[in-house]
């Protein structure tokens, strides 16, 4: 939590409800994940970042739970997808590459 006055709204934090020490926050997440012509938050850390501690920037709550989310909504299916379409190719070829003939005649024309 910023605790200056003057620059907390640049944290772009919002307490929803308190209740005793206890609170909710929410987070303005305009600018952070968008889809269009100037780069998001997100992508400039993500792509356009030579900061060297950019993961510590992507561990800060609001960006964690927005990859988490991404994550689990769309990204995984697609990995774990193309991870098993993989094995299986690689099976298959394996599989067809082990019990090729090795004896007999080539099937195309051979001198030596």
């Amino acid at each position: 939590e910023i605790k200056d006055e003057e620059v907390r709204h640049l944290s772009r934090k919002f307490k929803d409800w308190a209740y005793g020490p206890v609170y909710s926050s929410l987070y303005d997440l305009s600018y952070v994940d968008t889809c269009g012509e100037e780069p998001s938050v997100l992508e400039i850390l993500v792509y356009n970042s030579r900061n060297e501690n950019r993961h510590e920037m992507l561990a800060v709550e609001p960006f964690n739970e927005l990859l988490r989310a991404k994550w689990q909504k769309f990204a995984a299916a697609t990995f774990y997808i193309s991870v098993i379409s993989y094995l299986i190719s690689m099976i298959i070829f394996t599989l067809v590459a082990y019990f090729h003939p090795t004896e007999g005649t080539p099937p195309y024309p051979y001198t030596t």
